[in-house]
């Protein structure tokens, strides 16, 4: 997982990404990890986005990625 921040913008977005035969689910990890947190976003098992605004659950969203 990625997560990106843009200080114009007071966003942040995460992008996740798996090769096609990986047991990764994307969707799931993003989900989980901005389940309290919120945002907009979707996808699919291989990739999902997701973008939230205001960086203070920035890193609360680093923190839950990694479980």
């Amino acid at each position: 997982m990625i997560i990106t921040a843009d200080p114009g913008s007071d966003k942040y977005g995460a992008f996740a990404a798996a090769p096609k035969n990986s047991e990764v689910d994307c969707k799931a990890w993003i989900e989980g990890a901005f389940k309290e947190i919120g945002g907009k976003g979707g996808g699919k098992k291989l990739n999902a986005t997701r973008m939230v605004e205001g960086w203070g659950s920035i890193n609360k969203a680093l923190e839950e990625a990694k479980k």
